[in-house]
């Protein structure tokens, strides 16, 4: 019978020996011309690393939604709070007149508007699903030619005065 390799190469796929391989204690060592080489443990190693990859894709990505979703609630309760504070500070300054008070503002990531009309404070903010607006109602008329809030959109530390003469409410960034 004619010796080609072909028999080595049947007898290690099927009972894992073969005459012409010899064994190693990580895996099987290779013959290639005067040098043997370690082959099946790099791999089993790339097979195994592929697997572990596909295992944690799933939790990965589980994670980066969650994380985007914790922050745009975290914005949204940011902007209720801003809305808030400018509502309660217009009600406060409106009941004295030739009051004024400054108080500080902190606009989270995503404000696409911020607007002061009659009596209310709008707040508009970009989510995942859409555009979301917190509306808070004030008991007095704020003057809208007089401010210029709508130019707080990027995110930040921001100190407003608001303020109240026989004009009306105003509310100005300082």
């Amino acid at each position: 019978m004619k010796k080609d390799g072909t028999q080595d190469v049947l007898l290690q796929l099927f009972f894992g020996f073969s005459p012409g391989v010899k064994e190693m204690q990580g895996g099987i060592l290779m013959r290639t011309g005067k040098r043997w080489r370690k082959g099946q443990v790099s791999i089993e190693l790339m097979v195994i690393i592929g697997f572990v990859v596909l295992l944690l894709m799933p939790v990965l990505f589980s994670l980066y939604y969650r994380t985007n979703q914790a922050n745009e609630q975290l914005s949204l309760a940011q902007a209720d709070l801003v809305a808030t504070r400018l509502a309660s500070t217009i009600d406060v300054v409106g009941t004295t007149l030739g009051s004024s008070i400054i108080t500080e503002a902190i606009i989270p990531n995503g404000v696409k508007s911020i607007k002061i009309e009659k009596n209310e404070v709008n707040i508009k903010i970009g989510t995942y699903v859409g555009d979301t607006e917190v509306v808070k109602h004030t008991r007095f008329e704020a003057d809208a030619s007089c401010s210029d809030i709508s130019k707080m959109k990027s995110a930040g530390t921001y100190m407003v005065e608001v303020r109240s003469s026989d004009n009306g409410i105003c509310v100005k960034l300082v």
